[in-house]
């Protein structure tokens, strides 16, 4: 599996022609019963950008876009209070349908086991790597591959730390927000496991912060456990309605 194509950017409206979309940040694709965008909340209320205003690509590279269901700020109940990861349930039948399930990290309890020390990889879009024209709306957006250790799990707030080395040649950490953190982990069939979701960077310290990929599992073993039978009722319902609703050919 390339882990790059795990991760997209965090693209919105902006309510102005003829831009269409402008980026904001990172996100990850992950899945489990159903599959989900996760990205930082923080990502959008900075600029004042909603859940509703995001765009999700299927591809790199594509104008082609991911149906979404809804989305979940993730404040569960007082022990899964995580206020800064956003949930955006997505449209499963879609996915599978296009090909594009093989892109979505499949979550598990084998990505539990970071521990100090483990040799991490950070994935996103940092701000100094994209070339983006919003008033044409074009542009590229570069996924970067930056390697880090992990130096310290914080094990009441579920933050992890990854120290990164000083000669990255980047200005600037900004926009990684929401962005993946994988470790190498020989116990894991694909030699690696999901460690976190980037939350915060510091270029000057060269360090990553991220929240550890079990609150994650936590938030979405909640959300399936009260949410998905009833969730999946409904997709299927409007996917009949989509279905009577296009339009029919002559032969039909």
């Amino acid at each position: 599996m390339n882990i790059e194509n795990t991760i997209r950017p965090v693209l919105c409206t902006t309510g102005h022609e003829p831009c269409q979309g402008a980026w904001f940040g990172s996100g990850v694709l992950v899945k489990k019963q159903a599959h989900y965008f996760v990205t930082a909340f923080h990502t959008l209320d900075k600029y004042g950008k909603h859940v509703r205003d995001l765009r999700i690509i299927s591809r790199l590279g594509s104008d082609q876009l991911i149906p979404q269901r809804h989305g979940i700020r993730t404040h569960i109940d007082d022990t899964h209070n995580y206020e800064d990861i956003i949930l955006v349930r997505l449209d499963s039948f879609f996915i599978i349908e296009s090909g594009l399930d093989g892109q979505f990290w499949n979550l598990s309890d084998m990505d539990r086991n970071l521990q100090e020390g483990d040799d991490a990889i950070i994935l996103g879009f940092p701000e100094p790597e994209q070339t983006l024209d919003y008033e044409n709306n074009s542009g590229t957006y570069c996924p970067i591959l930056i390697k880090g250790t992990v130096a310290a799990i914080d094990n009441i707030e579920k933050m992890i730390v990854i120290n990164t080395p000083s000669s990255i040649p980047l200005t600037s950490f900004n926009d990684l927000s929401g962005g993946a953190v994988y470790k190498m982990n020989q116990n894991h069939p694909l030699g690696i496991s999901l460690g976190g979701i980037i939350l915060q960077g510091g270029r000057a310290a060269n360090i990553i912060r991220a929240l550890s990929v079990s609150c994650l599992l936590n938030i979405i073993d909640y959300y399936e456990a009260n949410h998905f039978k009833d969730d999946l009722a409904k997709d299927k319902l409007l996917r009949m309605k989509q279905d009577s609703d296009a339009p029919q050919g002559p032969n039909s």
